[in-house]
């Protein structure tokens, strides 16, 4: 199973079959993980990184995020593309299916794709027709993330498409299934923020210490929220109350070098500041966290297991 440019982005399908995988030349290719074949194989974006993959709940479709700014849709048969969601401003770094209803009519099958985007807004798109619903930016203080949209999220006039947020980089949406149409946004800052497909700000997350959240997770049981700083401290967050359970200062720093080696230089002078984690993500079933780190200042990637 490779490529030949460094893979960016990994999706298994929800039967744990399927292994999905994009790189930074914008081909992707499916897996079948059992038997490690390559079912199928495509350019999803011409010559631009791929940020994040999501398979369709069927694994007949798979959703590519790109930095041509762009979402797309590919249908897993032909390989050819069945949509493009246009109208982020940057680029693209967080894309997923939500199935479910949101303007209270029962609508409850509507399928939506959701984005994230390096111009500060998440964007809920029709996933039938590619129109935007609505574009969110969350705001510290704010009760609503809205700041363009239709009449509402189940019908009407779509949104212009054209807004910039102009806040942060939001770099992870991450779906939460005990909040009704919930996800958690977590933007390049101090805060994290569960926000509705209706675009209410339900909770926010904040490290206390002013510190900018680069990677992010969630427990499969929804109960923990797992935030990773950029001076490698990784808060733990309990969802519903929004508290700080705990706080490993060392995490980014155990997670690619030797902590007592690199706790001051030879001349006594302070050690370097740590590696930036890339990712994190928790296993499906067990308590175990996966950090990856490919910061500039090491020579290969790094992947950490934590228990």
């Amino acid at each position: 199973m490779w490529h030949d440019h460094p893979v960016l982005a990994l999706a298994v399908s929800n039967d744990g079959q399927m292994l999905a995988s994009g790189d930074l030349q914008g081909n992707v290719k499916v897996w079948k993980i059992e038997s490690g074949t390559c079912l199928r194989e495509f350019r999803a974006h011409e010559k631009s990184s791929i940020s994040s993959l999501c398979f369709s709940n069927d694994g007949s479709r798979v959703l590519t995020a790109s930095h041509d700014n762009t979402c797309r849709e590919f249908g897993l048969r032909t390989s050819h593309m069945l949509k493009e969601f246009r109208g982020h401003t940057s680029y693209v770094n967080a894309c997923c299916y939500h199935l479910g209803g949101g303007n209270g009519n029962g609508d409850n099958d509507r399928l939506y794709v959701l984005t994230a985007s390096t111009d500060g807004t998440m964007r809920v798109w029709d996933g039938k027709t590619a129109e935007t619903l609505k574009v969110l930016m969350p705001r510290d203080g704010a009760s609503s993330a809205i700041i363009d949209s239709s009449s509402a999220v189940g019908g009407g006039e779509s949104g212009s498409g054209d807004v910039s947020g102009g806040g942060p980089s939001i770099h992870s949406l991450i779906p939460l299934h005990k909040v009704p149409n919930g996800f958690l946004v977590v933007p390049r800052g101090p805060k994290a923020f569960i926000v509705t497909l209706e675009g209410t700000i339900i909770k926010s997350f904040d490290t206390g210490e002013g510190k900018v959240i680069i990677a992010a997770t969630v427990s499969p049981s929804n109960l923990w929220f797992y935030a990773v700083t950029e001076d490698g401290v990784c808060f733990v967050f309990d969802l519903v109350s929004g508290k700080i359970e705990q706080s490993l200062r060392n995490f980014a720093l155990e997670s690619t070098y030797n902590s007592i080696s690199h706790t001051k230089q030879q001349d006594g002078s302070a050690p370097p500041p740590p590696p930036e984690i890339s990712t994190i993500i928790h296993h499906p079933h067990k308590g175990i966290l996966a950090t990856f780190s490919n910061d500039k200042g090491q020579k290969r990637g790094l992947l950490a297991l934590w228990k």
